[in-house]
């Protein structure tokens, strides 16, 4: 009889300093795991990096459309640090808006909320250390 068994993703110890609201394969989890005392310099990198996304100004003028993909582009590749699928599907949904034609600024205010909220999983999964 053949049988198959299921790898089950390696478990951060309850004394690491990630919350379970990442994905189970985010780089905050895997550095947690591996090099826990330069976790605190990537969350900073992280965070400085989101803060002046929500900073830019949503009513800069611009009617590129491939332009809006290339920053939602680095958006996503910002939060993938989490490994939140939800913040992924929402930058993707972001890509189609701008693909049938949404407005820029729409999609500029859209993207700081994206960005926003991915600041907030990211301040709620770190635990501050006793």
């Amino acid at each position: 009889m053949h049988t198959t068994e299921r790898m089950d993703e390696p478990e951060i110890p309850a004394a690491g300093s990630v919350g379970p609201e990442l994905g189970p394969h985010s780089m905050l989890r895997m550095i947690a795991a591996m090099s826990p005392r330069e976790l605190p310099r990537f969350v900073s990198a992280l965070d400085e990096a989101i803060s002046r996304w929500t900073s830019e100004d949503v009513s800069a003028p611009c009617g590129d459309p491939d332009a809006e993909l290339t920053r939602l582009h680095a958006l996503k590749s910002i939060t993938s640090a989490l490994g939140s699928p939800m913040i992924a599907k929402a930058c993707d949904d972001l890509g189609d808006c701008v693909r049938s034609g949404a407005t820029v600024e729409h999609i500029r205010r859209r993207s700081q909320r994206v960005a926003a909220a991915a600041q907030r999983l990211l301040q709620r999964s770190i635990v501050p250390r006793s």
